[in-house]
């Protein structure tokens, strides 16, 4: 708690642009100082050649091509997984679970109070036995079968406090990269260790007059080159004009800077 309030008061002073880099309460002192200092005298930095700390972990942010960089603040246990809790400068807020946006705070739409109920791991999308099953599930005459391939999400949307909109989401792996995912994604030899995914939302309860029923698509990016797949890319829609994404910095990891 000591943490999480130091952290926040020191996001207090901080200018628009440089993000502190505190991770939990096991940050380096020093390091906060330092960044505090960067934020002061460099406030026109460009995240691709803002000096970061490899002891700490970033997210690069966009929000409607308007992009921001993010530190992580801490990490909340969970049972379905743990949950990165990720903050700018402005002191907007994302969480993240498993590579799924689960909350945000303090952009100009946010989803809060989201559950994510049996969702399945983003690489099961591309599991040959998990596919086969989800297809037949989906056939006229195997309706009634459950889809392993598809998960339950409540949400609710603010501003205008659209509550505890329930939807299916349904995964489906892509075999290339989406024409709007980052160059740096679809670029160079680390390109090909990437597999895609996307998310598609279908509300329960459909309203033509009701803007946050809308359908919504996500789409993310995993890393399979290790023994664990690691999603390293999301983008969701919080609305069909509104879009978040989100991607490991610094990417692909052999740019990190290296102390």
């Amino acid at each position: 708690m000591l943490c999480k309030l130091l952290f926040r008061q020191l996001l207090f002073w901080m200018t628009p642009i440089v993000l502190i880099p505190l991770n939990g309460c096991g940050g380096n002192q020093n390091a906060i100082y330092e960044s505090l200092r960067l934020a002061f005298t460099n406030p026109n930095t460009t995240i691709d050649s803002t000096p970061i700390n490899p002891n700490y972990r970033y997210l690069r942010a966009d929000v409607n091509n308007n992009p921001a960089l993010l530190v992580l603040g801490y990490v909340d246990a969970d049972p379905d997984g743990p949950i990165d809790v990720w903050y700018s400068a402005m002191k907007e807020t994302i969480k993240i679970q498993n590579g799924r946006l689960l909350s945000t705070h303090g952009l100009d739409k946010n989803w809060v109070e989201v559950k994510l109920i049996q969702a399945p791991p983003l690489a099961a999308a591309f599991d040959p036995q998990l596919i086969e099953a989800a297809e037949l599930a989906v056939s006229k005459k195997n309706r009634n079968l459950p889809n392993p391939l598809s998960y339950t999400r409540i949400r609710t949307v603010m501003p205008g406090y659209r509550a505890r909109i329930e939807e299916t989401v349904f995964l489906k792996a892509l075999t290339e990269a989406p024409g709007n995912a980052p160059d740096r994604l679809k670029e160079g030899p680390y390109s090909g260790k990437l597999r895609w995914v996307e998310e598609r939302a279908r509300p329960k309860v459909q309203s033509a007059n009701n803007p946050g029923l809308a359908v919504v698509t996500a789409v993310y990016a995993v890393d399979m080159s290790g023994l664990v797949p690691r999603p390293i890319y999301g983008r969701q829609c919080l609305s069909p004009d509104y879009c978040l994404s989100w991607l490991t910095w610094p990417w692909p990891p052999s740019s990190a800077v290296k102390s």
